[in-house]
């Protein structure tokens, strides 16, 4: 298990050392190219018959082949090692050469040791520096005893003796450095590896098996010994086989990123099941690609998750049913349409149920049409519809009220009670609407508002007929001391004319270019703009006018707004 770490780690320093590797052959191998053929020139001026130029040619276009091939060619940076060696191979043959001809010249004998001993460093490995300082020794030996005149100065043997010990030395005191280093890499990485409060696995990235692991990984999958994990394919951890598609996937998204991250079930050796957060990452080495993949166990996470889940399911099943009971009792508008054939209702809810709501009923000659807005949306708001629905039926039906204005006074006290605001004062709930009566023989309109607005459209002219500022529900206004009055408007219609109510939900919409309200001036020149186009083209107008204004921000308020063309 620890050599699969300890590879990890001297392949890192192995690759973090290549650039400086490649870096200082270069420099080697360019510093021979330009230095020697200039020597040789400068030789060949002062009459050195002894010295063959051909040879430094010979060693300047190996040095260049070795600069050039690794810019170009990628074999030339994987071997640029191995040819720097046999570049100084023929360097050491044939400088031993010139210290044999010139019998023991100083120069050529300082420049022998000294290729040795800068050159030494590249040898990495034993394997390399044995047989480089044997070659080096023989050189040198055979330079200095097959001399026609050997002159066999001690200094300069001792010398070359010292020099090829130094080197030894560095070499040898540099390697074991680095082991040393390693180890303790090694060392420190093993405990990080099996401290790990999660499940760690070293996997080869062609088969998927899996290398190695850390001791939590042995206690997540209730293994004996690692040998129940190691050498098994990691798929063999998950529950449900992985199709061909899916290990292409995650293949896929690897190599494109990197890493790849997801959810999976897992079973353990016990035949236990759990779920598991898979974190893969890629791993270049020297001699191909690794993944260290990390397990967590989010099996309570995942179960909270469902548990989230089905709560979610039944909180929406029993909205969806609630907006069939509230549909339900809702009134239908195809009446209204009856009564008007050219009309329409643009409503849209903020959520699933809505606490606006439309309301019409009517009695003989007389038609009661309301566009009500109750506090909150969603679910309060839809209760709060309900109150509303029933007070309006029971105010109509029973005659308890026969102005508008009478029957928003009346609706005012009945949500009072219905909510039982004296005595819990804190419950300011209500609703803002904008009520009509209608009249079809006297083409007459009656209309009174709690915070909101009609629009009366007539021979092109929109007139605004404001209601008033005094709210439906809550007892503040009345505990002040002020009497709830509501004002009656009268309207004589004529044919042709059209009336608008609608709720606070269209004007108040952000959304836009900048971010801002959709604004009253907006349906107003909606209005004015489509005059002509009747109440259904109207209603599409609208539809388009809200989509643009809204694009991808969110609605905040229910939305209604009911047009009726006389």
């Amino acid at each position: 298990m620890a050599s699969s770490n300890s590879n990890i780690v001297i392949n890192k320093v192995e690759k973090d050392s290549n650039k400086r590797d490649v870096l200082m052959v270069r420099s080697l191998a360019l510093l021979i190219s330009i230095v020697l053929p200039i020597l040789g020139v400068l030789h060949q001026m002062r009459g050195d018959d002894a010295d063959p130029l051909i040879f430094r040619f010979i060693l300047s276009g190996c040095g260049l082949t070795i600069v050039i091939g690794s810019y170009v060619s990628e074999w030339f940076r994987k071997n640029i090692i191995e040819l720097a060696i046999g570049v100084l191979y023929l360097l050491i043959a044939w400088i031993s050469y010139m210290v044999y001809v010139n019998n023991l010249n100083f120069q050529y004998v300082i420049g022998t040791i000294v290729v040795i001993f800068g050159s030494s460093p590249m040898l990495r490995t034993i394997k390399q520096l044995v047989p480089f300082m044997l070659y080096c020794c023989l050189c040198v030996i055979c330079a200095t005893f097959f001399a026609e005149e050997p002159q066999t100065d001690p200094k300069l043997l001792s010398l070359t003796i010292v020099t090829l010990i130094g080197t030894l030395y560095f070499i040898f005191s540099s390697r074991i450095k680095m082991q040393i280093k390693l180890k303790q890499n090694e060392e420190l990485l093993r405990n990080v590896f099996n401290e790990s409060v999660d499940s760690l696995l070293l996997v080869n990235a062609k088969d998927n098996k899996t290398l190695d692991c850390n001791n939590q990984t042995n206690k997540m999958f209730e293994s004996k010994d690692s040998d129940e994990i190691v050498d098994h394919k990691i798929t063999e951890l998950i529950k449900e086989r992985l199709s061909k598609e899916e290990i292409e996937d995650i293949n896929e998204a690897i190599k494109k990123d990197g890493k790849w991250e997801g959810e999976m079930e897992c079973v353990t050796k016990a035949g236990k099941v759990f779920w598991g957060n898979f974190a893969i990452k890629s791993l270049k080495l020297a001699d191909g690609y690794e993944w260290l993949v990390r397990i967590s166990d989010v099996t309570e996470k995942k179960l909270a998750e469902q548990e989230i889940k089905n709560q979610n399911r039944k909180i929406t099943a029993s909205i969806n049913y609630a907006q069939r009971i509230q549909d339900a009792i809702l009134p239908d508008l195809t009446q209204l349409r009856e009564a008007f054939p050219d009309s329409f209702v643009f409503y849209k809810p903020r959520d699933v149920v809505s606490g606006d709501f439309p309301w019409f009923m009517q009695k003989g000659d007389e038609y009661y049409v309301a566009a009500v807005d109750c506090t909150g949306h969603g679910v309060p708001g839809a209760m709060m519809s309900m109150v509303g629905h029933f007070q309006l039926d029971n105010i109509v039906n029973l005659e308890v009220a026969v102005h508008p204005n009478e029957i928003l006074r009346e609706l005012h006290f009945g949500v009072n009670a219905s909510l039982k605001q004296e005595d819990n004062p804190e419950l300011s709930d209500g609703m803002d609407l904008g009520f009509c009566k209608i009249n079809t023989k006297k083409m007459q309109v009656e209309y009174a508002g709690a915070h909101r607005p009609m629009l009366h459209l007539k021979n092109g002219e929109l007139i605004n007929i404001k209601g008033d500022r005094l709210p439906i529900g809550g007892i503040q206004y009345s505990s002040r001391g002020k009497e709830m009055i509501f004002t009656n408007h009268v309207i004589k219609m004529g044919a042709g004319d059209s009336i608008f109510i609608f709720t606070d939900g269209l004007p108040d919409q952000i959304g836009g270019d900048f971010g801002k309200r959709f604004m009253q001036r907006r349906v107003e020149d909606i209005i004015l703009n489509n005059s002509d186009k009747s109440m259904l083209e109207l209603s599409i107008e609208f539809d388009r006018a809200f989509t643009r204004w809204i694009g991808k921000k969110k609605q905040i308020d229910d939305v209604l707004l009911m047009g009726i063309r006389f």
